[in-house]
């Protein structure tokens, strides 16, 4: 007579690895990142408010925007916007209604806050927590994208979708 017994075997190593305490704060490294990135934008964004630094891109999208929410044929409007991304104009388009070109310059910051928080995932592949949230700060402080985060412009959406993309 033969006793069968079910054996435990383990495929990979993965399935005995302990959670390191850097790996069990990981949300906290990220929304400290999101938060500092935050810090960064709001002051950039009201100096450039009390400045009255527009430029002719954010009056174009501005009114782009606005035509896109007030215009009969939403969907017409959107697929022959031009030379325009149509993304970030129709989703400024409640802002540019409410405040006008200001209004409309605030759809950056989730914008900018998903290009951060895809950094950090994206660098998770390769670092640990803490040094990801030290690369999607390097991402944030970049004085290009965050000079393009207070503008009404399709870099930093662009850049976003991109990093999101790669990191999936």
């Amino acid at each position: 007579m033969t006793l069968l017994t079910d054996q435990k075997s383990t495929v990979g190593e993965e399935s005995d690895r302990v959670e390191t305490e850097s790996e069990k704060n990981q949300g906290l490294f990220l929304v400290v990142a999101l938060l500092v990135a935050t810090a960064v934008w709001v002051p950039l964004f009201v100096a450039r408010v009390q400045a009255h630094q527009i430029n002719v891109d954010d009056y174009l999208y501005a009114d782009v925007a606005r035509s896109l929410f007030w215009h009969g044929h939403f969907v017409s409007s959107f697929l022959h916007s031009g030379t325009t991304s149509p993304l970030v104009p129709t989703l400024a388009a409640p802002g540019a209604d409410i405040a006008g070109v200001y209004g409309a310059m605030t759809v950056e910051l989730p914008f900018f806050l998903m290009l951060v928080a895809g950094s950090f995932f994206l660098a998770r592949v390769w670092l640990s927590p803490l040094a990801a949230m030290v690369a999607a700060l390097v991402v944030a402080l970049n004085e290009d994208v965050s000079s393009y985060a207070v503008m009404l412009h399709f870099a930093v959406p662009t850049a976003a979708a991109l990093v999101w993309a790669i990191a999936s």
